[in-house]
């Protein structure tokens, strides 16, 4: 399976996107153990798991749902170029010199 079939490439980023909400279940239910045995004084490990229950979460929910065109190169209105680091401007064909 080529990575550069489309279709493909789709299922392949929902799976993982899937594989990693199963992931951020998994760390949700640690927590909840870790939480009810130590109700009132977490252990600093509790945050932490916290923590990679919601950025599993958060990635898991873009992948499975946008997929591919999470990845997709957006186009920035010329109003706010001047905002945007130079490193990621590039240069229009017509204001090439």
């Amino acid at each position: 399976m080529p990575l550069a079939d489309k279709p493909a490439r789709s299922r392949l980023l929902h799976g993982a996107g899937l594989a990693v909400l199963a992931l951020a279940w998994f760390a949700g239910h640690i927590l909840a153990a870790i939480g009810i045995a130590h109700a009132g004084h977490e252990p600093a490990i509790a945050y932490l798991l916290a923590l990679l229950t919601f950025l599993l979460a958060s990635a898991g929910v873009a992948l499975t749902a946008m997929g591919p065109r999470l990845f997709r190169r957006v186009v920035v209105a010329n109003r706010w170029l001047p905002h945007v680091p130079a490193a990621f401007q590039e240069q229009k064909p017509e204001d090439r010199t």
